[in-house]
């Protein structure tokens, strides 16, 4: 049930002006990028799943791939189709509830929606 990954080439009419021939790398940008199950939707834009970007630039021209990180929470909700963890901001009481449970507390995902960062030799999510 993952979303699909997006993986193009983009097409040098999408850009206004141009890319320097000289800008030749990796961007790699993390933000919130899944709010909603089904009817369920998160109330805060930090929740959302971390979703990854990255710009590779070579030649003035510029290739975009992105994807959802595999977080343990994300891929339970995954395996679910829908959210089990309360998120960090959205974070209140269930239909039904009058307080939080203490077993379900301590039970907020890791949204890996913040930063990321290439270190040692592999990309890390800070949250």
């Amino acid at each position: 049930m993952y979303p699909r990954v997006l993986s193009l080439q983009v097409d040098p009419t999408w850009i206004q002006g141009t890319l320097p021939k000289e800008l030749n790398g990796t961007l790699l940008r993390n933000a919130p990028g899944l709010f909603e199950y089904g009817q369920t939707t998160l109330d805060h834009p930090f929740d959302g799943d971390g979703l990854l970007f990255k710009f590779v630039f070579s030649e003035g021209r510029v290739h975009v791939v992105n994807r959802f990180v595999r977080t343990k929470e994300f891929l339970d909700e995954q395996a679910a189709g829908q959210f089990i963890y309360r998120s960090a901001f959205s974070a209140g009481l269930k239909e039904g509830e009058w307080f939080v449970p203490l077993s379900e507390a301590t039970k907020v995902k890791n949204p890996a929606n913040t930063n990321v960062i290439y270190w040692g030799g592999k990309v890390r999510f800070c949250y």
